[in-house]
């Protein structure tokens, strides 16, 4: 089974984090188009008709006027135990005025309906999350221990002072922060929180996959504030324990506690059983370990996905199997299985076998759509693989991505009726089991089928951002299958860095750190590619790789030389053309002929590990016009894209030449390091 996450130094949670505004501004920046303000009643709505109908009853549903009086009353008492040494406005009295506030809502629940409470209040302010971060208060799912974590948490509070306003970017920044981490390991259709600000102003947060709204709610029991306001939060505060437990906390898997319990796929928010292959009909599904270790979990907006070890039961016949499930949730009307069943039917290479797969679709709420998806486990991450393998079988990488480039030319050759493009080539997409190499995730997948040009297709900008290639970095909407080999050639250079990169000096301020965990921009990460990519020498040099085998060096500047030496311009320039200038020089031999010049000192001792290599010679001799014209098959073009939501804010078309490239930000390390830095940071390479 998949041993867990790789092991990226950038990976590491820390134990603490030191705060840094500045890394907040960056993310409240970063994502200012995917935030929305709206009227508090259209939150109400996008949680759903419970939730609406709740808020709106005029009966005796715990959330009039006697029940928000009790909790006034208690509030009352309790009141002179408020920290005011800071000053009424400080951060610490709106804290310890929360809460009070948040007990006397408990206590009034307690002494009312007599009744366990099913989520409980925790102060955290000065206790840290697992990955060292420190929200001002959550809201978590109760029995799930004393000490809060992320997964088990359903509603998230920051607080600032009178010096801060509701709109603060610090504030939000924290808040958004809080709202990503949320579903780094546990699946849901939605997370809220709470900002606190000046003069004692609420603000609710509710973050889908098509957009973060927020809305004014209300204000603190604070001198002067209107009493309509108080009692507006107090409101919402009872329908937050009152709506969660039923609506199974906002989580898309049905659970206990919190915690990930053996399941039936009915039990999936949303499933359609009528849609399900054979094997999901019936099937119990086991979660193996409580973390997911892969996906696209770390996006405030778009789409998301878990992947999980678990074991598949059919109870009709007593047997088990060991695969992975993939959750897949998204906006819009996209399908992953759509690509993947027609990457087996073209016949593509070293691609997982489906097990079972079913449809979900949200009948409260126009939130998402999702896939259910099993398959076959596929092994580790070739980064992992890459860090494991021994200094004599170096050798075995090559021949890893030799494979990885037949899977490729195989889907953008394709057949009669079209072809593939990945679109999403990244460390945690290739993978390696019994020496076998697989690239999964076929969710970015696009269908093509059209005459000229065979190899580009129009489409929107999707991809993992530290390995997006320069033209993507731009919102150039040619896509090709030169971007997919420009992801694999990244792939191998971050492999480099990360094992033979010269870690003398290293800092957390190194920009090659920041180039592939995310934290430049597109924009900056573009002027860093340019100032590292202009020559093979500032290539190899700015890495500072030291002792590293000739093998995996010839490799890496063979293929830097395939994908930028005749390139006669600044890489910023040529990355901003509308065709790509090397489509019209490609030509598979040329790729093959690196690898044979990369594998052929060590061949002669080591010729059982080039397998793949050797299947991959085997089929451009045979196809040696492969992935390069379309002949006389026909047809329109037809594309699918399959990863992300259609937000328009998140995901610009190439006609789009003012497009945000916030929306680029994301990455499928599901880092629990900080927040990226700021994107002003612009350390030359």
């Amino acid at each position: 089974m998949h041993p867990g996450l790789p092991m990226h130094l950038f990976l590491f949670p820390p134990v603490t984090q030191k705060y840094n505004p500045a890394t907040y501004i960056a993310i409240a920046e970063d994502n200012a188009s995917n935030c929305a303000r709206v009227p508090f009643d259209t939150i109400i709505d996008e949680l759903g008709e419970n939730w609406s109908q709740a808020w709106n009853s005029s009966s005796d549903n715990g959330l009039d006027d006697s029940h928000i009086n009790e909790v006034v009353a208690n509030y009352l008492v309790e009141e002179p135990s408020i920290d005011r040494s800071s000053g009424d406005g400080s951060e610490k009295t709106y804290q310890s005025m929360l809460n009070v506030l948040m007990k006397s809502v408990e206590a009034h629940l307690v002494s009312s309906f007599n009744e366990h409470l099913d989520i409980r209040w925790v102060d955290t302010h000065s206790n840290p999350m697992p990955n060292g971060r420190k929200p001002d208060g959550a809201l978590v799912v109760s029995g799930s221990g004393v000490q809060p974590e992320w997964s088990y948490t359903v509603t998230t509070f920051e607080i600032k002072g009178s010096k801060d306003s509701a709109g603060s970017k610090v504030l939000r920044g924290q808040l958004l922060a809080n709202l990503r981490d949320m579903s780094r390991n546990q699946p849901r259709r939605y997370s809220l929180g709470l900002t606190i600000s000046k003069g004692g102003e609420v603000q609710v947060y509710l973050c889908t996959l098509r957009k973060v709204f927020y809305a004014p709610l209300g204000c603190l029991p604070v001198a002067n504030a209107p009493e309509a306001d108080v009692r507006r939060v107090i409101k919402f505060l009872l329908l937050l324990y009152k709506q969660f437990p039923g609506e199974n906390y906002g989580f898309l898997v049905l659970r206990k506690n919190g915690i990930f319990d053996s399941f039936y796929t009915n039990e999936i928010h949303g499933y359609m059983q009528g849609s399900a292959d054979e094997l999901l009909k019936t099937a119990r599904i086991r979660i193996m370990d409580d973390q997911a270790f892969s996906g696209r979990r770390r996006a405030i907006v778009g789409s998301r996905s878990w992947l999980y070890n678990v074991k598949v039961s059919d109870d009709s016949k007593r047997q088990s199997q060991e695969c992975i499930l993939k959750l897949h949730w998204y906006y819009g009307n996209l399908t992953e299985v759509r690509v993947h069943k027609r990457a087996l039917e073209i016949g593509v290479p070293r691609i997982p076998q489906l097990l079972g797969s079913a449809s979900v679709t949200c009948s409260d709420s126009s939130m998402y759509n999702g896939e259910i998806i099993l398959m076959e486990d596929s092994g580790k991450d070739f980064s992992q693989f890459f860090k494991e393998l021994s200094p004599g079988h170096v050798c075995k990488a090559v021949d890893m991505f030799a494979g990885y480039l037949h899977t490729l030319l195989v889907a953008v050759t394709g057949d009669s009726k079209g072809y593939l493009l990945h679109r999403d080539i990244s460390a945690r997409n290739l993978l390696v089991k019994d020496s076998k190499p697989y690239v999964i995730d076929w969710g970015s997948g696009l269908i093509v089928t059209h005459v000229e040009p065979r190899k580009v297709s129009q489409s929107t900008v999707v991809g993992t951002a530290p390995y997006m290639g320069v033209r993507v970095l731009t919102s150039v909407g040619n896509r090709s299958l030169l971007e997919d080999l420009e992801s694999l050639f990244l792939v191998l250079s971050h492999c480099l860095w990360e094992r033979y990169g010269n870690r003398a000096g290293r800092d957390e301020t190194s920009q090659f750190e920041d180039m592939w965990n995310g934290s430049l921009s597109p924009e900056y990460l573009l002027e860093a590619r340019s100032s590292w990519l202009a020559s093979s020498e500032t290539y190899w040099e700015k890495m500072e790789i030291m002792q590293c085998p000739e093998i995996l060096k010839s490799l890496a500047i063979g293929m830097f030389m395939l994908l930028f030496s005749d390139i006669n311009e600044p890489i910023k320039r040529f990355a901003k053309r509308p065709i790509d200038s090397r489509l019209f020089k490609f030509k598979a031999g040329k790729w093959v002929d690196v690898f044979n010049k990369a594998a052929e000192p060590t061949e002669k001792f080591y010729y059982d590990d080039f397998t793949h290599l050797n299947i991959l010679r085997e089929y451009v001799h045979n196809n040696p016009d492969c992935a390069l014209d379309c002949g006389n098959k026909a047809g329109s073009c037809v594309q699918q894209t399959s990863s992300i939501a259609h937000e328009p804010d998140n995901t610009k078309s190439a006609d789009s030449s003012t497009a945000s490239m916030q929306g680029l930000k994301r990455s499928s390390h599901d880092s629990d390091n900080s927040p990226p830095e700021s994107k002003s940071r612009r350390t030359s390479l």
